[in-house]
């Protein structure tokens, strides 16, 4: 089972992500 902390950590990430591949 994944943390939540780690859960957490990866949303932001892949939404940065997300917002860097959109203008």
């Amino acid at each position: 089972m994944i943390p939540k902390t780690v859960d957490s950590v990866i949303s932001s990430f892949d939404d940065s992500r997300a917002r860097n591949m959109n203008p």
